[in-house]
């Protein structure tokens, strides 16, 4: 009986409650690249000295951080969201295509690494 509880939390779940954490993620991802953006003029444009640099600097560290972890969810709630907007009813060929798509997602977020297209002396920074 527990089991059957738990899995139709998770239909309710994937069917009713991704759908809203896409479009709220999408939103937070949004108003998080304007902010980014803010930074950066900042440092483009301001008369900064070195504190407030530093500053500005380590705000958008944290900024591309939330940033990175928005995207990173906002990949796999559009595999899911996708499976779930299918006009077709859901079949065991689609389901697993859908599982696939998610682990394979995860699988490359956790293997993902930076390798710097012009800065190359910067490289080693990069862990």
């Amino acid at each position: 009986m527990e089991r059957t509880i738990f899995d139709v939390e998770a239909v309710k779940r994937i069917f009713l409650e991704y759908p809203a954490r896409l479009e709220k993620v999408e939103n937070e991802y949004r108003k998080i690249c304007s902010e980014r953006q803010d930074l950066l003029h900042a440092l483009e444009l301001g008369s900064l000295d070195a504190i407030r640099m530093t500053k500005i600097t380590k705000d958008l560290k944290d900024i591309q951080l939330k940033r990175r972890k928005l995207k990173d969810e906002l990949e796999i709630l559009k595999h899911i969201c996708t499976f779930v907007k299918h006009p077709k009813k859901p079949n065991k060929q689609r389901i697993d295509s859908m599982i696939g798509n998610v682990k394979n997602a995860i699988d490359v977020q956790s293997k993902r690494t930076y390798r710097m297209r012009i800065r190359k002396d910067l490289q080693e920074l990069i862990k």
